[in-house]
This record gives structure tokens, C-alpha cells and sequence, in this order.
């Protein structure tokens, strides 16, 4: 899903890290962005970098890690 703002283009996925990185529970945190990003196809480097920046904006640096070591999905 595709979000368009006066700010730009969002994607779903963006969106739900930023609501997900508000929780005050960092171990529901943690379990709810590693599921997420098991559902996003990686299918451009431009998108595993936007999850990595998007992860290490976050204090999600572990998830950014991991996301870079998989890279794209083919």
C-alpha cells in the first residue's frame, strides 16, 4: 500500500514501523517488526535500503542488520 501526502510518497510498511516504534513494550516491539519485515518482499536495493534507514531512524539497528545481510529478494 502506497500513502501519497503533502510530505510524499509513504509506504504501508513505513507507516506501521513508525506506529510500531511507539510502543512501550520493547519486547511486543521487537516481535511485531521482525514479523513485519518477514512479510515485506525486498525487491529493489532502493527498498532494503529504506528498511535499513528506516530501522536504524527507529533504534531498530537489529532488524536494519538483519535486513542488509538478506538484501534482495529474487
Amino acid at each position: 500500500t502506497t500513502l501519497e501526502s503533502e510530505t510524499g510518497v509513504r509506504q504501508g510498511w513505513e507507516m506501521a514501523i513508525e506506529i510500531l516504534s511507539r510502543l512501550d513494550d520493547r519486547e511486543k516491539l521487537e516481535t511485531s517488526v521482525a514479523e513485519l519485515l518477514e512479510k515485506i518482499p525486498l525487491s529493489s536495493v532502493e527498498q532494503v535500503d529504506r528498511v535499513v534507514q528506516l530501522c536504524c531512524e527507529m533504534d531498530l539497528d537489529q532488524h536494519g542488520r538483519k535486513v542488509a545481510e538478506v538484501g534482495v529478494a529474487y
